[in-house]
Formats: structure tokens, sequence, C-alpha cells
């Protein structure tokens, strides 16, 4: 999967941006779904935004993140499958640019974090910032 080209316009003017974020979302839920799809219905793990299927998906990350060809884009659908699960669990809220609000000033930012495992391993689990 790909950037959302609403993800990679330039600034935005303030009236379009409640539009643009709701394209966002949009394309967030559309890839949490094709991981429940796809990666949910192999793992054997019920991979309905639990803290189990975060934990597989961390591991998932580790067995194939050296042969990754994409990492762009296989971080833009876990990211939007762990972005989902913590907004499900901690009650966020996601903001533009595809960071979430978990508290008033708190905010997590799940691409980053699932890029970040994909390129530097387990000292970046997204299991241990998710738990």
């Amino acid at each position: 999967m790909t950037l959302p080209t609403a993800w990679a316009q330039g600034p935005v003017e303030h009236d379009q941006k409640p539009r643009q974020l709701a394209t966002q979302i949009a394309a967030i839920e559309a890839n949490a779904k094709l991981v429940q799809e796809r990666i949910g219905v192999t793992s054997g793990v019920d991979f309905n935004f639990t803290p189990e299927s975060v934990k597989w998906l961390d591991g998932f990350i580790e067995r194939t993140r050296t042969g990754v060809t994409n990492p762009a884009g296989l971080t833009q659908v876990l990211g939007s499958y762990f972005g989902e699960a913590i907004r499900k669990q901690y009650n966020c809220t996601w903001m533009q640019g595809g960071s979430l609000e978990c508290e008033a000033g708190f905010f997590v930012h799940p691409f980053n974090k699932v890029a970040k495992q994909l390129a530097n391993g387990s000292e970046d689990s997204i299991y241990s910032l998710y738990v």
C-alpha cells in the first residue's frame, strides 16, 4: 500500500483540513481491515485489535523485516492496524498527519513506530509501546 495522496499534499487551507482528515481516517480503516483479512486469518490469533494481535504483529515485523522490499508501503498498512489498536484500547483520536492524541497533549505516532521497528528491530518494538 502507498501513502494516501491526501497525506502527500502540501499545505492545506484551514477549511479543507476536516475533509482531509476524514479521507486519512478512511484510508487507515481500510488498511487496518486489510491486515485483519490477510494476516489475521492466517495468524491463528484474534485480529480484532487485541493485545495478542499487536504482540503477533510485533513478531511478524521481526520475522520479516530483513526481507521487506517496500518498507514504506508495509509501514502504512501495519501502522494503520497498530494505530487502530492503540486508538481502540486507549480511547485516542486520529489527528491530521497520522498521529493519535490519547490524552490532552499526549501524542502517539504509530506509523513512525512501525517504521522504526522495521529499521532497527526489537529495540523499537511496537508491542512495548502498546503495553
